[in-house]
């Protein structure tokens, strides 16, 4: 989680813009908020809805690094949700993270 914090930080772009990597899965919404989904396990999973872009690049890219070491790998549904909500709550504790930081926009 503070890895990815971190990269938003960091990658060189002005002040920890989200990047086209970051964006991956991200769209927004008629209603200005931004949707998150990922690809696994062969599904389109839902993330979740968030208020700014950066918070929404952000989750994508938590969720992304968390998925990680288990994608290509025959898991249960059991396991798919567990690894789900993993990564969920590693987005809380991303978002908690920025908020705490003043990294957010309008925070």
């Amino acid at each position: 989680v503070t890895q990815a914090l971190s990269e938003m930080k960091n990658d060189g772009t002005a002040a920890g813009a989200p990047n086209a990597a970051d964006m991956l899965g991200v769209k927004k919404m008629y209603n200005g908020n931004w949707k998150v989904q990922t690809w696994y396990q062969g599904k389109c999973q839902y993330v979740g809805m968030f208020s700014t872009r950066e918070q929404a690049a952000l989750a994508s890219r938590v969720v992304q690094q968390r998925l990680e070491p288990t994608r290509g790998l025959n898991l249960t549904p059991r396991e798919i949700k567990s690894n789900m909500k993993l990564a969920k709550n590693a987005v809380t504790q991303a978002l908690s993270e920025m908020k705490n930081d003043g990294t957010a926009a309008g925070a």
